[in-house]
């Protein structure tokens, strides 16, 4: 494998990111299925991106570099954003909840990708970093993280029958999701995880390279 096909989906993964992050103001609510796939673009590519890395010598000084990138700048950040939403007017708390979310997105997404790249480097092969990496986007997107809110916050009126705040599931289902709707929406998701782990990549790659080889 060519040691710069990384490259590819490595560029534009980055432009996402400082477009997200950087240029366009930050958000909570998806407007549609477009916003939706635009916004988690950067994720996939950036599996796809640590999948066809190569196995640097490096390797163990770059994961400790991470270490230092979460816990110098992601860590950091994150509380302070929350210390800002504290002192915030209730009437603005909206708006100002909306940098804390897009930075705690960013910091799941760092985590998952942090996983790939050891996991990479430690010698797994691009179709298992694929199922890994693809499986767990599932999982970060299944909704389960909304559930546990709902039944772990504690609500001074009661659980609510609706979990209007998973704008990622509104954009789906057309509406904000029931309890039922969304626990359903979330074993879909993790049942897809399951069967993408399950793929037999691996033997389709070999084929697929030995034909070529054959070819050749």
């Amino acid at each position: 494998m060519k040691n710069w096909l990384w490259l590819v989906p490595g560029v534009p993964t980055a432009a996402l990111v400082y477009l997200i992050m950087i240029v366009l103001p930050p958000k909570q609510t998806l407007g549609d299925l477009a916003d939706w796939a635009f916004r988690l673009s950067p994720f996939v590519l950036a599996v796809v991106t640590v999948a066809l890395l190569p196995r640097w010598r490096a390797a163990p000084w770059l994961l400790v570099l991470a270490t230092v990138v979460y816990m110098g700048f992601l860590d950091t950040g994150l509380v302070l954003r929350i210390l800002a939403y504290g002192a915030v007017p209730p009437a603005e708390q909206d708006a100002a909840f909306q940098p804390i979310y897009q930075f705690q997105l960013l910091t799941v997404t760092f985590v998952v990708l942090f996983a790939l790249f050891a996991y990479r480097m430690a010698g797994a092969r691009t179709t298992a970093v694929l199922k890994a990496g693809f499986a767990a986007i599932l999982v970060v997107i299944s909704g389960l993280n909304d559930l546990t809110f709902w039944l772990t916050y504690d609500w001074q009126n009661g659980r609510p029958s609706e979990l209007s705040w998973a704008s990622h599931i509104i954009v789906f289902l057309g509406g904000p999701p029931s309890v039922t709707a969304a626990v359903i929406f979330m074993a879909v998701h993790l049942a897809l995880a399951l069967a993408v782990l399950l793929l037999p990549l691996d033997r389709v790659a070999e084929r697929w390279l030995a034909r070529g080889h054959v070819a050749s």
